[in-house]
């Protein structure tokens, strides 16, 4: 049993933080993470499909909040505007 308040999954390392999904979604924010669910916080940069259903991250979905489906599909285009505008 851990004490953590977050487990962390990025690529294969799995880390537990102290911190809570609110804190690390402040922190995170500026590198591309959203919190897309009260459970899940998602690195938009890692995002290959978005759909009715969720994001799709590593071959996994990961579930929207029906409260939040809206905002986050909005959050990832702008995301997703910004880094081709970047590319060009």
């Amino acid at each position: 049993s851990s004490d953590a308040a977050a487990t962390l999954r990025a690529l294969n390392q799995i880390y537990e933080t102290n911190l809570s999904l609110d804190e690390l979604a402040e922190r995170l924010a500026p590198l591309g993470f959203y919190r897309v669910h009260k459970g899940f916080l998602v690195n938009f940069a890692h995002v290959s499909q978005l759909s009715s259903k969720g994001l799709t991250v590593a071959g996994e979905l990961i579930p929207i909040s029906r409260s939040k489906t809206a905002e986050v599909k909005l959050a990832y285009m702008d995301f997703l505007s910004k880094k081709n505008a970047v590319m060009m």
